[in-house]
């Protein structure tokens, strides 16, 4: 997709940046989601599973946003962060808004 390949010639941190903007998210990071998802939801609780809220170090994931919610079905990881962890069409959407977002304060 044009956006990805435009934005990739930037260094970046955190998981949407390097790995879902620009290249596929490694199977080992979603069964590291999976099982912060495992020790989360018996304990009543959702992060932010939008992938800038994670970076990974030595193949390691880290969750780093503040954000912890009673936990509801709809924004768990499987209902609602996991569409944003590959070029999925609400990902692709979201990142056409920041781009356009960008273009509007630069006027």
């Amino acid at each position: 997709m044009w956006i990805a390949r435009a934005i990739c010639t930037r260094t970046y941190d955190t998981l949407y940046d390097d790995l879902v903007l620009c290249d596929p998210v490694k199977l080992a990071y979603f069964r590291q989601i999976e099982d912060m998802c495992g020790r989360l939801y018996p304990a009543n609780t959702n992060i932010d599973y939008f992938p800038a809220n994670f970076v990974v170090q030595n193949d390691a994931l880290y969750y780093i946003d503040y954000e912890c919610n009673d936990y509801m079905e709809e924004w768990n990881f499987e209902n609602w962060g996991i569409h944003y962890w590959s070029r999925t069409r609400e990902f692709l959407e979201y990142e056409q808004s920041q781009i356009s977002r960008r273009g509007n304060k630069q006027r």
